[in-house]
């Protein structure tokens, strides 16, 4: 006598344990094939806080620069990697939108009365592991658009201020890809009463980022 296990003829003799393994290596060999063809599984965080602030350009101007805290992590089996690619920024303020792009990665603190912004790297593609979290904050810079209007991300800092001045929130959304192929977003927005004042003034502010639908 037999009986059939997923249309294969097993023997009623057949050692229980024996037909346990077996069952248990084709569960294995399936959730092998589903992660290869899964790959890595990388997440994007929403940051916590987006850093607004002045920069002067070689023209004169100061321009609008912001960073953000980006947090990874890849959920993929072991040994399925991913390296981030691109990173940008697009923050839309009423009617107006506008995208700056991962210049460089910095590391920035309030000190003893005073704002630092430290370079510690260009924004070179990073390695992000399986089952690791990988975070660097990221300042963002304007960029040529490709557009017909070639300057419409260099927004002067004056220029945003008074876009703001009339708006209740500004919208915030990250974006990035990966080698691999992810399109990885984040979106948050922040209440402009709470930071207006403080980025008049000092020309810097780090408000908290509230998730946006």
């Amino acid at each position: 006598m037999s009986i059939k296990v997923f249309g294969i003829e097993v023997e009623r003799r057949t050692d229980i344990l024996a037909l346990a393994a077996f069952i248990i290596s084709i569960g294995s060999i399936v959730s092998q094939t589903v992660n290869l063809i899964k790959g890595p599984e990388v997440i994007l965080d929403i940051p916590k806080q987006i850093l607004f602030m002045s920069e002067k350009y070689p023209d004169g101007i100061e321009y609008l620069r912001l960073s953000a805290n980006l947090v990874y992590l890849n959920k993929g089996s072991p040994g399925y990697d991913d390296i981030t690619k691109h990173e940008e920024a697009s923050v839309k303020v009423g009617d107006t939108t506008f995208t700056l792009v991962a210049q460089e990665y910095i590391y920035s603190t309030y000190e003893n009365g005073e704002f630092r912004v430290k370079k510690l790297s260009d924004a070179y593609p990073v390695q992000v592991k399986s089952g690791t979290v990988v975070s660097h904050e990221t300042y963002f810079a304007p960029w040529p658009s490709g557009a017909k209007n070639e300057s419409q991300n260099y927004i002067s800092f004056d220029t945003f201020l008074s876009l703001l001045k009339p708006q209740e929130y500004v919208v915030v959304t990250i974006k990035s890809s990966t080698y691999e192929g992810e399109m990885l977003e984040t979106k948050c927005k922040i209440k402009i009463s709470q930071f207006l004042h403080h980025l008049e003034s000092k020309k810097w502010s780090a408000p908290v980022c509230l998730k946006a639908n």
